[in-house]
């Protein structure tokens, strides 16, 4: 809003440049949560995921829970390893490794 923008402007030293870019970084954040939700079936497109795919959700959850349980890994732990795994996939792709 125009308030906004003049208490930035006036009290937050901000250039109206910056407050473009803020503007327009948040129009493309919010979008990409959007597609993000529709892709994994959130408020807007709940039913595109059937049944089936709920419970096969559901249950790929509840395994890797159980697994995590039974090797005593933080969901934290859980998703480091899952990043460094995918970083080291890409090194050996990049050297021709793979």
């Amino acid at each position: 809003s125009k308030k906004r923008e003049k208490l930035l402007k006036t009290i937050g030293g901000v250039s109206h440049t910056h407050i473009i870019q803020g503007q327009v970084q948040a129009y493309f954040d919010r979008q990409l949560r959007d597609e993000t939700l529709d892709q994994i079936g959130g408020p807007r497109n709940y039913k595109s995921v059937g049944p089936r795919e709920r419970l096969f959700i559901m249950k790929e959850s509840a395994a890797r829970k159980l697994d995590r349980a039974k090797k005593g890994v933080s969901p934290t732990q859980e998703q480091q390893k899952l990043w460094d795994d995918a970083h080291e996939t890409t090194r050996r792709r990049s050297l021709g490794q793979v």
